[in-house]
């Protein structure tokens, strides 16, 4: 049921399926109805296609939180790394980097990076199966030891990633690593389970001052609403189920 109602509030198919309204309307002769369908499909694409509001709407997501900076105390000195994982599938005759989708390679990389700062860290890879291996392998070919990471391969959403290692790493601090606009939701439901993340944002995609955005309406802009409001959308589900 959240998929079905996830699918028809997505802008893009939202779009999609006024269009295809007016067109059957046209058809049946309903032409006043068809006007008002197209017109709405066209107005939807024109404001959420807008460069400064799209840039604004995911903005407010991605520059919740700071990107992590390391620091030479040791109370603020990490050993745990949690990356979340994205989406991605076997390709064949490919390298293992075009498995994983664009989200997945940015997480996997910054995790390379904060446990190059915090060396000898642990790291635990969170999510579907396959993906999470193809991250590891990732790691593992950055020089990262396999033996420095722990595979949680049994979450199929944020909440569950969260409900899994909350066991294994009870009170402990740790940097929490996945994309910046799914921050505020994953920090949101790590804390709902009494952890203690840090977070450590990566694949800013919006520009922070939306002013400087460009103007016309494109498929790109129309994208990162979508993104936006899925997330805004996940948020809103979370908190009322009591997750976040």
């Amino acid at each position: 049921m959240v998929e079905f109602i996830k699918y028809f509030v997505m802008p893009s198919n939202l779009i999609t399926l006024l269009i295809i309204a007016a067109l059957i309307l046209r058809w049946l002769g309903r032409r006043q109805l068809s006007k008002y369908a197209l017109g709405l499909g066209l107005g939807l694409y024109l404001i959420l296609g807008f460069g400064p509001i799209a840039h604004f709407l995911l903005g407010q997501l991605e520059y919740s939180y700071n990107s992590y900076q390391p620091c030479d105390h040791d109370e603020c000195k990490v050993d745990t790394i949690v990356v979340l994982t994205g989406d991605g599938e076997i390709k064949a005759n490919t390298p293992i980097t075009s498995y994983v989708n664009s989200a997945s390679l940015y997480r996997t990389v910054e995790t390379s990076r904060l446990y190059l700062l915090n060396p000898n860290s642990r790291i635990y890879i969170s999510g579907s199966l396959d993906v999470a291996q193809m991250m590891k392998q990732i790691l593992v070919s950055l020089d990262i030891p396999a033996e420095s990471i722990v595979v949680d391969d049994d979450a199929e959403s944020t909440y569950q990633s969260a409900v899994n290692l909350k066991n294994r790493l009870s009170d402990h601090s740790f940097l929490l690593v996945t994309s910046a606009g799914h921050m505020p939701r994953a920090m949101a439901v790590f804390e709902a389970q009494s952890m203690k993340p840090t977070a450590a944002p990566t694949q800013f995609i919006s520009q922070r001052n939306i002013l400087a955005a460009q103007y016309l309406p494109t498929p790109r802009h129309l994208l990162y609403s979508e993104l936006a409001i899925h997330e805004y959308l996940a948020l809103i589900w979370y908190r009322l189920s009591g997750k976040a």
